[in-house]
């Protein structure tokens, strides 16, 4: 901070800490989370136990419903990978709205039910957390390929948006967020000043710095920050668009607070969008955790690498290959990674790490278990254990622009 002048000093400093009550009260609030994951931890647990197999039953079941179904579906999309959207729109546009319906039923006849609310978003996460963990991914796709899915225009016009606007309702997702805020402003700006979720002004193996990020993700979850972001930039109609989302959202809350009651409300409907915040917040800082001093601009580095990892859903581990190509069909990922897999090995010393998750890399991060992420890493393998170490702190405490800049990143993507 040595060119601020003591007034502005003592202005941030006011405001890091303004930030870390508002991050630390956004934590309190999404409390409520242990419960769930606990629940579908349960799941798990019960999954396997019903199996005959090593393989848990969920899985079992939905290999065989794709297989069975894979001929049928692939005449629908454009691209036959995606046969298997329409098995989700099926499992999580159907039967996880019948709970919700079933759990409003209840609540309007018989008041909430604490235990029919952890049994809704245990069943809604799914074993494992896999049910949201696949509709998180699918919805970003969606975004992505931006209604060129489906084959037939009318099944297009029906399930192009499904995911951000139906779906994604039951799991916290606020209309637009993932077009407007996800594919048009953070893949332009790439985590520099104007991207909306960025976290390189601050050292980022912190609690305390992403307690403090928290509040700015919950503006972008939220489409707050998205609608100034593009009203500043004048693009009037788009910001329309993402007001009408954000409104459609709000009176969904609204309706069925009146309907069911205020409790139903902020439990079924609120609760997943705080929920997701907090579990996204933590990815978007894992993803963009590492930035290399001496070539700021290496998107290489500056985009995490997963391979290997216990989930995958849809290649979303090959997060360079995503920012390179954002309108790349998902399928293409690990092909076009292993194309150019010795620019990742050598020629750039890709941040890259082997067995393990995106949410487990971000809780190692600002725990600062440099040694488990120096075991897990799978690049500069030449360097012993220390060495690895001294290379993930500087990669992480590497920040480009504001008050504790010490690099500089200056590109971003005309989108």
């Amino acid at each position: 901070m040595k060119d601020l002048n003591l007034k502005h000093q003592i202005l941030y400093q006011l405001k890091e800490q303004i930030l870390l009550i508002l991050g630390a009260a956004i934590t309190i609030i999404s409390s409520p989370i242990i419960l769930t994951v606990m629940g579908s931890n349960a799941l798990t647990w019960l999954d396997q136990k019903l199996s005959s197999t090593q393989e848990p039953l969920s899985k079992r079941i939905g290999d065989f419903v794709n297989y069975k179904t894979q001929k049928t579906f692939e005449k629908l999309v454009h691209i036959k990978e995606d046969y298997y959207f329409v098995n989700w729109i099926i499992l999580t546009g159907v039967f996880v709205p019948l709970f919700f319906a079933v759990a409003a039923y209840n609540s309007y006849y018989s008041g909430f039910s604490y235990l029919l609310w952890l049994s809704y978003h245990s069943f809604r996460l799914g074993p494992n957390q896999m049910f949201a963990s696949y509709i998180f991914a699918l919805a970003h796709k969606e975004g992505h390929m931006n209604g060129i899915i489906y084959k037939d225009n009318l099944l297009s016009n029906i399930l192009s948006n499904i995911y951000n606007w139906y779906i994604g309702i039951f799991y916290g997702l606020v209309p637009q967020s993932t077009y407007y805020g996800h594919c048009l402003n953070h893949h332009k700006y790439d985590n520099r000043p104007d991207d909306l979720i960025s976290c390189s002004d601050r050292e980022r193996d912190s609690i305390l710095n992403y307690l403090r990020y928290i509040p700015r993700f919950s503006g972008y979850s939220t489409n707050t920050t998205t609608i100034i972001q593009f009203y500043k930039e004048q693009h009037f109609d788009m910001v329309l668009k993402i007001i009408f989302g954000t409104l459609y959202f709000s009176g969904l809350i609204l309706v069925f607070g009146q309907i069911f009651g205020w409790k139903f409300s902020v439990g079924y409907i609120v609760y997943p969008m705080i929920e997701t915040n907090f579990i996204f917040s933590g990815f978007a800082w894992g993803w963009h955790a590492f930035i290399d001093p001496e070539d700021p601009e290496n998107e290489f580095i500056n985009s995490v690498t997963i391979v290997d990892g216990e989930f995958n859903d849809l290649n979303e581990g090959y997060h360079v290959v995503h920012h390179q190509y954002p309108s790349l069909h998902w399928s293409k990922n690990k092909e076009l990674f292993e194309k150019h897999k010795e620019e990742y090995y050598k020629g750039n010393q890709a941040t890259m790490f082997t067995s393990i998750d995106s949410y487990q890399l971000f809780l190692l991060i600002v725990t600062k278990r440099y040694d488990i992420m120096a075991q897990k890493m799978a690049f500069r393998l030449e360097l012993n254990m220390e060495q690895r170490k001294e290379l993930l702190k500087t990669r992480l405490r590497t920040c480009t622009w504001g008050p504790y800049a010490n690099s500089v990143q200056k590109r971003h993507k005309d989108i």
